[in-house]
């Protein structure tokens, strides 16, 4: 039995059929009203899943426009999906019929070839989608739709050097004369890097010339400029990509996009000085954009203009709040990069920082730097320990040999031995397989430290033969192993080591007091009258 909607739309179907003649209404906008309605019945009945009053709709409205390729495709669907081929057909032919000068009906009819294949015919059925597609490209050389189609059936068929040959047709269709904006250079573009994703690598010279021919045709035209300076860069042509950007932004300023793109091109292409020229520029064009000065202030960095780097992450995070990244960059530039170093300021940024990112690693072992930086070795623990216990679930890589040796000599300085002597073992601990040498400092500040407090001299002895095995030409190795010879009474050996290390540093004139100091000590001891 019908369902109630397929009686509704069968009342209504004749209804809206008589209307069409002997009223005063029977004029263009009663058409546009009665195929609105039988549409509207049409999408309902789809809906609901009545596939008879569907058709008996849209078979109806398709009586009164017979080329609406649209509307064909869509009845037709449904006739194939009641295995009712030949009605789905010849739909489909009305719009060819209808409209031959136009080219939907023949892309509608290979697509409904390619879907819709009756039982046992697929074969004899995919070879008239391929003919229809073929037919549809002989017809209209030129159109980018007919190529997409071709294309789709042909590379779903493997068959991806036909699929280039039909771009190739229809570029030259296009250079025979016909009038298009670059946008459909781009679509065939696009369409020969598809083939080239399937493998065609002849494909790839095609996509540069219709990138190129896309461009040539509209310059500066953002749509189709940005996708081929993309294609440019995918393809690590960068200079490529600078050359098509440079007129999009000339003609262009009011883009941001571009403009960034193009400087950081300049960067990659190592033009710092432009890429520094288009970031200042943009900042002056678009003050108030966060990005844009993050943009400036790496720059900045690369170039060593690190007061400039300050004031440009500063006014990012006046803009946009402050980041980790902005947080921490500042801090290193004015901690370490910036003379004299303001380094009470660059903490005041890294607790900015961590009241955005309390849980950033890197800030608070920066924090614990800065301390030290400032002989606040005491108050760095706290920092280096938050910084271990967020990075041993996020980051452990960054507990490295280094990491605990200075938090071991930040303890040492503090006068927590202990708790230095516990840090500089872990630091060597902590040397990855294979790079012994990243052991050396810590067994170093281990070794000199029970020097200096005249406790177990022979594991200290231990700790700094290895230490100079590892580096014998370092003149602050030789230096501890010196000064625990002197603590040992063995004064030539001593003197042995410390004049080498006194030679290392450049001699007595300019090297580190405290070696010198040494040197002087273990001669004084032996008698030796003073260099």
């Amino acid at each position: 039995m019908p369902s109630r909607l397929s009686r509704v739309c069968c009342w209504l179907l004749p209804l809206a059929a008589a209307s069409a003649g002997g009223s005063e209404l029977s004029d263009a906008s009663a058409a546009r009203a009665r195929g609105g309605a039988l549409f509207y019945f049409g999408s309902a009945a789809e809906r609901a899943h009545d596939r008879e009053g569907a058709l008996a709709a849209y078979g109806t409205l398709l009586g009164s426009v017979p080329g609406d390729a649209a509307l064909a495709f869509r009845a037709a669907r449904l006739a194939a999906m009641g295995e009712n081929l030949p009605q789905g057909r010849r739909w489909i032919d009305g719009v060819i019929a209808a409209a031959p000068d136009r080219p939907e009906g023949y892309i509608g009819l290979a697509r409904y070839l390619d879907l819709y294949q009756p039982r046992g015919g697929r074969e004899a059925f995919s070879a008239r989608a391929l003919d229809a597609a073929q037919l549809a490209s002989e017809r209209f050389p030129a159109d980018l739709a007919v190529c997409v189609l071709n294309v789709d059936l042909l590379l779903a068929r493997g068959r991806a050097g036909d699929a280039l040959e039909a771009v190739r047709r229809c570029a030259a269709a296009r250079a025979d004369g016909v009038t298009d904006p670059g946008g459909r250079w781009l679509g065939l573009a696009r369409e020969a890097e598809r083939i080239a994703g399937h493998g065609a690598a002849e494909a790839a010279e095609e996509v540069a010339a219709l990138y190129a021919r896309a461009v040539e045709v509209d310059p500066t035209d953002p749509a189709v400029v940005d996708p081929a300076a993309n294609h440019h860069i995918g393809e690590r042509r960068y200079g490529r990509a600078i050359e098509v950007l440079e007129p999009l932004v000339a003609a262009h300023p009011e883009l941001a996009l571009p403009r960034e793109k193009l400087a950081r091109l300049y960067r990659i292409a190592g033009r710092g000085g432009d890429a520094l020229a288009a970031a200042r520029s943009m900042v002056r064009a678009f003050p108030n954009e966060a990005r844009t000065q993050r943009l400036l202030a790496e720059l900045c960095e690369e170039a060593g203009d690190f007061e400039g780097a300050v004031a440009a992450r500063s006014r990012a995070a006046q803009l946009a709040g402050v980041s980790e990244e902005d947080a921490l960059a500042i801090a290193v530039a004015l901690a370490d990069e910036i003379d004299p170093p303001r380094r009470g300021e660059a903490l005041r940024w890294i607790d900015r920082g961590l009241a955005a990112a309390p849980a950033s690693h890197r800030l608070h072992h920066m924090r614990a730097i800065v301390l030290v930086q400032v002989g606040r070795d005491g108050e760095a623990a706290s920092s280096y320990r938050q910084a271990e216990r967020i990075a041993a679930a996020v980051a452990p890589e960054v507990l490295d040999p280094a990491f605990y040796y200075r938090w071991g000599a930040a303890a040492a300085r503090a006068g927590e031995v202990e708790e230095a002597r516990r840090l500089l073992s872990r630091s060597v601990e902590a040397v990855p397989e294979g790079r012994p040498e990243l052991a050396a400092p810590a067994l170093n500040y281990h070794g000199y430290l029970l020097v200096e407090r005249g406790i177990e001299l022979e594991a200290a002895g231990e700790m700094l033969l290895r230490a100079v095995r590892l580096d014998p030409d370092n003149p602050d190795y030789l230096d501890s192993l010196g000064w625990l010879y002197y603590h040992e009474g063995q004064l030539r050996k001593a003197q042995v080591e410390l004049r080498r290390a006194v030679q290392l540093l450049g001699g007595e004139a300019v090297a580190d007091p405290r070696v010198v100091e040494h040197l002087r000590a273990v001669r004084e001891a032996l008698g030796d009258p003073p260099s």
